[in-house]
């Protein structure tokens, strides 16, 4: 007699083992024809383009390839329930097996979540351009199982490899003309990235160009010198002459040293003060200066007060040697400046080529 289809037989399948069930299936010869259908089929493949987080359709699953794209950061896509990839099936037996391939096109780190009903493998990252086999089987009319087989670069620009625990590390090649080669030391060790902070060991650098940085500790080294001469005239007020003050970018310990030239003096002597502004302010200080008279030392001073002046001199003097440290409480300015000491109407003059020099103290 003909066969409608609708005749049922149990059928005994096998475990995961490959071993025979411990129990039979009921199926139809419907079924069992539409199986034998499917045999020599070609893939179908889908495209799945969403933006974000998606669903693998149950046709898309059956259809054997699934083309994944859309995303623009790592994202998740949760499979199609239990019920819906069987029912997608045009028969099945339990027990039954089928292979998708899901090949991610971003350049991000895919996730496979699990529908209901759905039981997933251990691996379920799909790493960026890379294409992962998985085989789906039916172990009940309301239960599936992936099993993750192998995977492979979808190019060769990219190699991917998976964390020990989650996420994967993308070894892509630059766009370069030409061909390069890159050899790995037979070493158990870690790779230092350009970016990141490293503390190396065991390294030589054969004649490398290296960029002088910015050392807060040698600020100021530079000599200042007065380029005019400067006049004091009928004032005690103090002023700083063009060229001799310096920006000092934070506080602390600071040696100076400098040399006032005097072409002539009147008012009872020129008075020298350093003047900090801009927020800075001299905590302490110890300056010693030598006083001359043409060529002979004439007076010694040493300033240890703050509120007294660096060096107050008489008419016969022509020159000012200073040194020492002084301690500053913030970065300003640090500035050498001038006065007549009695204010008369003859001026008292500093030449030009006097200077001042200030570093940072160790």
């Amino acid at each position: 007699m003909a066969l409608t289809g609708l005749e049922t037989l149990q059928v005994l399948g096998q475990d995961a083992t490959g071993a025979p069930a411990a129990t039979t299936e009921q199926t139809t010869t419907g079924a069992i024809a539409a199986l034998a259908a499917l045999e020599g089929t070609s893939l179908k493949e889908t495209a799945i383009t969403t933006v974000g987080a998606g669903t693998l359709t149950a046709a898309a699953l059956v259809g054997g390839q699934i083309a994944r794209s859309g995303p623009t950061s790592a994202f998740s896509d949760t499979t199609a329930t239990a019920l819906q990839i069987i029912a997608a099936l045009p028969g099945y037996i339990v027990g039954e097996t089928f292979q998708v391939l899901i090949k991610n096109s971003t350049g991000w780190v895919q996730t496979i979540l699990a529908g209901v009903g759905v039981t997933l493998p251990t691996n379920v990252i799909v790493p960026p351009y890379t294409a992962s086999l998985y085989f789906v089987t039916v172990n009940s009319p309301t239960a599936v199982t992936l099993v993750h087989r192998s995977e492979a670069p979808n190019n060769m620009q990219n190699v991917s490899f998976q964390g020990s625990t989650s996420g994967a590390i993308v070894v892509e090649a630059a766009a370069v003309a030409g061909s390069n080669t890159a050899t790995i030391q037979a070493a158990t060790d870690t790779f230092v990235m350009r970016a990141t902070t490293d503390t190396l060991t065991n390294k030589t650098l054969t004649s490398p160009t290296i960029t002088m940085p910015t050392v807060s500790d040698m600020i100021n080294q530079d000599t200042l010198i007065m380029p005019t001469a400067v006049a004091a005239y009928n004032t005690t007020t103090l002023f700083t002459p063009t060229g001799m003050s310096v920006a000092l970018t934070a506080g602390g310990k600071y040696e100076i040293d400098g040399r006032l030239l005097v072409t002539s003096i009147n008012g009872n002597g020129l008075v020298a003060e350093l003047i900090g502004t801009g927020g800075l302010t001299l905590t302490s200080a110890n300056i010693q200066s030598l006083v001359y008279n043409t060529t002979a030392i004439k007076a010694t001073t040493n300033v240890t007060a703050l509120s007294a002046d660096l060096v107050g001199f008489a008419n016969t003097c022509t020159m000012l040697d200073f040194s020492g440290t002084l301690v500053v409480n913030a970065g300003g300015t640090l500035g050498l400046s001038i006065s007549q000491a009695t204010a008369i109407t003859t001026s008292t003059t500093v030449a030009a080529g006097s200077y001042m020099k200030v570093s940072r103290a160790s």
